[in-house]
């Protein structure tokens, strides 16, 4: 076909430039020691237009094991034999895909044929550089991204999801057993900063996900960073914190300085509906205090009534237990529950943007059957699914890559960096 012959015709000329490169020298020298030429040898390079093998040049000093190849050092690969526009693509993919599909699409797509191991140990090597230089890089990225123009709110807000880690793999912090028997499911945790205009349109999205760490320390920070870079561009800006009511999330919120605090709808209706269970007419009673909820000014307070009636109503004693902490649940976040009053001031009422984004990240990519992740793994692709999601992933490529270029191989290994951590 057309396409296969402009492809071999492409592979052909990288080839021949490839091999150009190479001076052929008999010897060469490297921070004051000599290099002596061995036979030629084959190479081989993952590119954007499938696999380019071709003929360079070896050299080894005296009483040296590893032997230099020039070319391939001018190519600039990643994991050995990845060039870097092929290699951003499999990064995109991975945060996008299980490794294996990763596998077939890119050889399926691109002619490109990575092995499993292949794209595990690039996801390693530029996992292990963006670790060394996110909070390095993280503020210049932030300081070139414009907010947008018409922007009146800012909402923050931060979730959890769970994962099942690997048998011998604990959260960041914690220690003890898993969940239950047999399981080792934890609640990995992701943030967001939304925009929003005028009429509560989300105008754009930044997230980061983490994997399990006792207290979200992690992603508290990083949302206190992200809320202080955009509070110093534009300080007056709205800004509502949204979480559900778990007691750990608000005891970061409340710190923060925003102008409102929202008990997510969404989770609030939840309960309601736990409570209607308890009512005579329990789908009309849910609807009807769910109306009234959303569009009442004084909406919380008469839900809380109707709730203390089930409850004083009640004929078993599970039934007025259970009321009673649907009914506390209510009394406790009462203050963050004035939903027309935010509707009618064009603010968000829900944390339908960090729902989603917990669904995509951590639900999409990480649930999927039979899946069970180690913490260093699962943060790679967390790390770079948030950073695409955010569109962010171009800036901190050029991060990475640069980190890589000015590594110490000798000193600054990312393969003797996971050989440590795995003994």
């Amino acid at each position: 076909s057309a396409v296969a012959h402009v492809r071999k015709l492409g592979l052909d000329l990288m080839r021949t430039c490839i091999e150009q490169q190479d001076a052929g020298d008999s010897s060469i020298t490297r921070d004051g020691r000599s290099y002596y030429r061995l036979p030629l040898s084959r190479g081989a390079v993952m590119t954007l237009l499938g696999q380019v093998d071709y003929t360079r040049s070896r050299y080894r000093g005296r009483g040296k094991k590893n032997s230099l190849c020039p070319v391939d050092e001018t190519l600039g690969l990643l994991e050995g034999r990845v060039t870097r526009p092929a290699a951003q693509l499999a990064m995109s993919l991975i945060s996008e895909l299980p490794l294996r599909q990763c596998q077939e699409f890119l050889h399926e797509a691109g002619g490109m044929m990575p092995s499993v191991s292949t794209l595990q140990r690039l996801l390693q090597e530029t996992h292990w550089a963006w670790q060394k230089i996110e909070e390095d890089a993280m503020p210049v990225i932030r300081a070139m991204e414009d907010i947008p123009k018409e922007a009146k709110t800012m909402a923050v807000s931060l979730d959890g999801a769970m994962v099942r880690l690997r048998p011998d793999e604990q959260p960041i912090g914690a220690e003890g057993s898993a969940l239950s028997t047999g399981s080792n499911w934890r609640e990995a945790s992701c943030g967001t900063i939304s925009f929003h205009d005028q009429d509560g349109t989300t105008l754009k999205t930044i997230s980061s996900g983490r994997m399990p760490e006792k207290n979200k320390l992690s992603l508290k920070h990083w949302l206190s960073q992200e809320l202080a870079a955009v509070v110093r561009k534009q300080p007056d800006l709205t800004v509502v914190t949204i979480a559900d009511g778990a007691p750990d999330n608000w005891s970061y919120l409340s710190h923060l300085s925003s102008d409102a605090e929202v008990l997510d709808f969404f989770h609030a209706c939840t309960h309601l509906s736990k409570a209607s269970e308890y009512a005579h007419a329990k789908e009309r009673w849910y609807h009807n205090n769910r109306h009234i909820l959303r569009n009442k000014e004084t909406g919380v307070t008469r839900v809380i009534g109707a709730i203390r009636g089930l409850r004083d109503r009640a004929k078993t004693a599970t039934a007025r237990k259970e009321l009673t902490v649907i009914l506390t649940y209510f009394r406790t976040h009462r203050h963050r529950m004035n939903y027309a009053v935010l509707k009618a001031k064009g603010l968000p009422i829900g944390s339908g943007i960090v729902e989603a984004t917990n669904r995509t990240p951590i639900g999409e990519r990480m649930k999927r059957s039979g899946m069970h992740w180690g913490m260093e793994g699962g943060q790679a692709v967390l790390s770079f699914r948030s950073l695409r999601k955010s569109k962010r992933f171009e800036q901190a490529w050029k991060w990475i890559v640069k980190e890589i270029d000015t590594r110490d191989p000798d000193n600054d290994n990312w393969k003797q960096y996971y050989e440590k951590k795995a003994a």
